[in-house]
């Protein structure tokens, strides 16, 4: 598996669209790639980059996208949120224009550039903005998916990349993508839900056969997903991000306001003083967050 598998599967993708739709514009925020050769030689005049200025990025594609041109911005995590926070909320989610922010990197994929790329925010951030679709692709199924469909978006969306992410972890098509989330493993007792590629990393731990997992791709939308997850006693969300304000927190308040009494469990990060100050790789901060097997086995016995 490639690094930046399911980023290379996106654009691959988009290089092809962009040879039938004149519309497609990527704004490209000091970053470049082995698809993006193809794309600057084939469609020179649609390929812009605008150095490390991610703020300017979605200003830049706002004002394309107000003129009718369908347009990504294409940067590292965690910066479109961290950096760009109020171009995207006043620019694109006030004016209501479908430009996509197509971030790579999430939770610890990048965590060997240091804690400043440690991407642990951007769920939170990205769900205050309202209007924007957020979705965390899993695999490279969902990745070309996605890309077919950039065109019918009517409202700004969030694409979040994995580094590693890219090996299928089940089928994916309209019906999948209309309800927001997909069973990746069939279990009966207990519901464990992960999102990006943190979903391949509940499969490759290899669960219990009474667990069953969930894929929940799609952050901004908790209706069918609760539906389905509401038969379950227990559930366990698992995160690359701070637990507070994550996708754990957003399904708790998803149940709280639906009434359902399932217990839910959140595994992620805690930040009780301050940021992490040492260098670790992903491994390294799984373990220390208990992001791990271990863990959510034994999450369950502490009734």
């Amino acid at each position: 598996m490639a690094a930046n598998q399911t980023r290379n599967v996106f654009f691959q993708k988009i290089d092809e669209l962009m040879g039938k739709d004149n519309s497609i514009i990527i704004v490209s925020v000091d970053l470049a790639g082995p698809p993006f050769d193809k794309i600057r030689k084939n469609h020179p005049d649609r390929y812009i980059s605008v150095g490390i200025a991610e703020q300017n990025s979605v200003a830049i594609a706002c004002g394309l996208a107000a003129a009718g041109k369908k347009v990504i911005v294409y940067a590292a995590n965690p910066f479109p949120f961290l950096r760009a926070f109020d171009q995207i909320r006043n620019c694109a989610c006030t004016m209501k224009l479908p430009i996509v922010i197509a971030g790579l990197g999430t939770g610890f994929s990048v965590a060997e550039c240091g804690a400043t790329h440690l991407t642990i925010e951007d769920i939170a951030l990205a769900s205050l903005c309202a209007g924007l679709d957020i979705y965390s692709i899993s695999d490279d199924p969902m990745a070309e998916f996605m890309a077919d469909q950039i065109t019918s978006f009517t409202r700004p969306a969030y694409l979040r990349f994995g580094k590693w992410s890219g090996v299928p972890v089940g089928i994916f098509n309209h019906e999948i993508y209309r309800a927001g989330y997909r069973i990746v493993k069939k279990g009966k007792r207990i519901a464990v839900v992960g999102t990006g590629c943190t979903t391949q990393l509940l499969l490759n731990m290899e669960l219990p056969d009474d667990y069953t997992i969930y894929d929940w791709f799609k952050l901004s939308d908790s209706k069918l997903l609760s539906e389905s997850l509401c038969r379950y006693n227990e559930i366990i969300t698992v995160e690359e991000q701070q637990r507070r304000g994550g996708m754990g927190s957003m399904l708790l308040e998803a149940f709280n306001d639906c009434g359902y009494q399932s217990r839910i469990y959140r595994i992620g990060i805690d930040l009780n003083c301050c940021y992490p100050q040492e260098y670790g790789d992903r491994g390294y901060w799984l373990k220390k967050f208990d992001i791990t097997k271990e863990h959510i086995l034994a999450v369950c016995e502490r009734k």
